[in-house]
Parts: C-alpha cells; sequence; structure tokens
C-alpha cells in the first residue's frame, strides 16, 4: 500500500513540492522517528 506523506507535516499543504508518495512501512518509520528525514530513503542507482 502507498500513502501520501507531507513533506512539513503540514496536512493542510498539499502543493505537490510538499507531498512524496512513501509505502506504509516508511511512512511509518517517519512518523516514529526512526528515520529523520526522506532522504534517509532514498538509494541513489549509478
Amino acid at each position: 500500500m502507498l500513502v501520501i506523506h507531507h513533506i512539513d507535516r503540514n496536512r493542510n499543504n498539499n502543493g505537490r513540492e510538499n507531498l512524496a508518495i512513501l509505502c506504509a512501512n516508511c511512512h511509518a518509520r517517519i512518523h516514529k522517528g526512526l528515520l529523520s528525514q526522506l532522504s534517509d530513503l532514498i538509494t541513489r542507482r549509478r
């Protein structure tokens, strides 16, 4: 399942630059403080 995360945690700010699509597990990890920011989820491919 995919969910929408508000990067600035403001549910009223629905601008595209403030939204991220995450799996439910990663979304929960961010809100529990297990990940400090979205960049912790990004894996760069070369």
